[in-house]
């Protein structure tokens, strides 16, 4: 579509870092939790996810395993300090080989459980970002995210938010599992050899817990900041390449090296940030560790000078105690990790509520949008009236048209009268007005806009897009539609259909018009919409082109300024500046437009 009319959604939002951000968002409150609920949810809810489950018991199984293993490494390393203590060779080594044998087994099970993990983490990753797709694609959502420009960077939403989240929050089950059992065991371990310093090594993980959460709690904001700096340059480098030929008329590389400048002081000063509260925290949990370090000397040696317990006991304890402190703190690390999620979660989690959202209000009845009624022999409006999606501004009102099918109309208009936006409307892309609109089945029209959309792939795909045909057309039916839109030379110059290339790239605008044209007669269509179509082509082939179309008696509705066109339509729609229309024939439309040259009036 063109982008005479006011409003039009390609410049809105078009600056990411213009985007506004809910305080909500950065915080670990009932609504992060819901979230991530409804992130993890599907996954493990759908039907077939056995394996899944079964993957996961795997883990928890493997995680069990090592924690008995774990006990066991703790009595033995008691007894190995014995057996060195009383100089007992034989007991010493038939311990040792047992102690390594079990260290063994816990290699292997951490081994088989990072790919278990690993497996389970891709195959969820896999799930939930072709779900994510589904849903960016679903409702036209993706439309509805240009349109409101409240959600800046959607695709690298999808593509690399969803895998932290993801990693974040996997290994929470079986995390939680064997935590608590490997907790139990090395404290019931503790309890019997050792109880002053089971207190000491409860009380210490208990500070350092809330000690992680309050210290991490500040980088909740800064992680945000960071993530959405980033994303910020992100979309400014990808602006530079979707327009890259622009800017390089204009010659504006300082310009967007300014622009791109200061996206990229944005980033790094979120980064020195981050990293400077890092330091701090560094520091913080440096200074508790020393005290962690302190505690068997304080605590368990002087028993053991009083006689009160053996050597070996001060080992076993001191590890049991560590194997406490290390299964706690695998726990804590999952707060600071819960906390750079943050950002990642409530990225992916608006899209889905953009979805859903959308859902909810395309199958309510809205006080102030327009309803719409399928209808396969007429298109048209009664008592219409259209403003622009957010509301600012009503571009026509209580208009009335009816266009029967085999006939054609022509939008016509000065600039900024909302000519593109009749289509829209009609496509149900614009919904905000009052009035009916009477539209035909979806998979009986298409849509030629000024700049068709060239697809990734060959050039049968070209053709072909969006593949709505229920029997796919043969070669020479595509070489066919391609002779009939004027492209001989682009099938002399590409025979192989099944080339690719980057065709919007080297396919000149008007070429990629009659690509358009090419695929409206491919499609069987029965309504083609035309919103200046054949701006980049000669008079002459807008002639055959339209012929083409008329030959097969599809109804056209087109906008578009040419005098040309008048010769291809039975009617005018005429959209006037102070917000009114009027539909009337070709021939008292030109009688009554005084800029209207004589000669084409007669050439009608």
């Amino acid at each position: 579509m063109t982008s005479d009319d006011p409003q039009h959604p390609a410049g809105h939002g078009s600056l990411a870092s213009g985007v506004k951000s809910d305080p909500r968002s950065r915080r670990l409150d009932r609504l992060f939790f819901r979230r991530i609920w409804d992130f993890c949810r599907p996954y493990w809810t759908r039907k077939g996810g056995s394996r899944s489950y079964v993957l996961l018991a795997l883990l928890i199984g493997l995680g069990l395993a090592a924690t008995a293993a774990g006990g066991m490494t703790t009595l033995l390393y008691k007894e190995i300090n014995n057996a060195v203590v009383a100089k007992d060779a034989a007991g010493y080594w038939g311990l040792t080989l047992k102690y390594i044998g079990l260290g063994g087994a816990v290699l292997a099970a951490t081994i088989l459980a990072t790919f278990v993990e690993g497996y389970l983490k891709t195959d969820w990753r896999r799930w939930m970002t072709a779900r994510l797709m589904d849903e960016y694609l679903g409702h036209r959502t993706y439309y509805a995210i240009t349109l409101d420009g409240d959600i800046d960077n959607p695709d690298q939403r999808i593509q690399e938010e969803v895998k932290p989240v993801i990693d974040a929050f996997t290994g929470i089950p079986s995390n939680i599992l064997n935590t608590s059992m490997n907790v139990t065991v090395q404290v019931a371990i503790l309890a019997t050899i050792a109880m002053p310093l089971l207190i000491a090594t409860l009380a210490y993980c208990t500070v350092n817990a809330v000690l992680t959460y309050f210290i991490n709690k500040p980088t909740i904001k800064q992680n945000w900041d960071s993530t959405v700096a980033e994303a910020d340059l992100r979309f400014g480098l990808l602006s530079v390449r979707t327009n890259a030929e622009t800017i390089a008329f204009y010659r504006g590389e300082n310009g967007e090296r300014v622009h791109l400048t200061q996206r990229l002081a944005r980033a790094i000063a979120t980064q020195w940030a981050l990293l400077r509260y890092q330091a701090v925290v560094s520091v913080a949990t440096s200074s508790v560790g020393l005290v962690w370090r302190l505690l068997p000397a304080l605590l368990v040696v002087p028993l053991y000078f009083s006689g009160q317990i053996e050597f070996g006991v001060i080992a076993a304890a001191t590890s049991a105690a560590m194997m406490i402190n290390v299964s706690v703190s695998s726990f804590i690390e999952f707060i600071p990790m819960m906390i750079k999620a943050v950002p990642h979660v409530v990225r992916v989690a608006e899209i889905r509520e953009k979805y859903a959202t959308i859902g909810t209000y395309s199958q309510a009845q809205h006080i102030g949008h327009l309803s719409r009624k399928v209808r396969d022999d007429v298109i048209g409006f009664d008592s219409f009236s259209l403003s622009t999606p957010g509301g600012e501004r009503t571009l026509f009102s209580n208009l009335s048209v009816e266009v029967r099918k085999g006939t054609s109309l022509l939008i016509s208009g000065p600039t900024g009268t909302g000519k593109s936006s009749v289509l829209r409307a009609i496509a149900g892309l614009w919904n905000v007005g009052h009035g009916t609109v009477h539209s035909p089945p979806e998979d009986k029209t298409v849509y030629l806009p000024q700049r068709p959309y060239m697809v990734l792939g060959s050039l049968r795909q070209q053709l072909l897009y969006p593949c709505n045909a229920q029997v796919a057309p043969s070669d020479e039916d595509v070489v066919h539609a391609l002779r009939e839109a004027c492209l001989e030379e682009l099938v002399q110059r590409h025979p192989d259909l099944s080339a690719e290339a980057d065709w919007g790239r080297i396919l000149s605008l008007g070429e990629q018009q009659r690509i358009g044209f090419a695929r409206a007669y491919l499609s069987g269509a029965e309504f083609v919409f035309l919103d200046e179509a054949t701006s980049a082509v000669d008079v002459k082939t807008e002639r055959r082109l339209y012929a083409q179309l008329l030959s097969r008696r599809i109804t056209l509705i087109s906008v578009g300024h040419r005098a040309s066109l008048y010769g291809y339509h039975d009617f005018v729609l005429d959209l006037r500046t102070d917000g009114t229309g009027e539909v009337m024939s070709i021939e008292r439309y030109l009688a009554h437009t005084s800029d209207t040259p004589p000669s084409q009036r007669s050439a009608v």
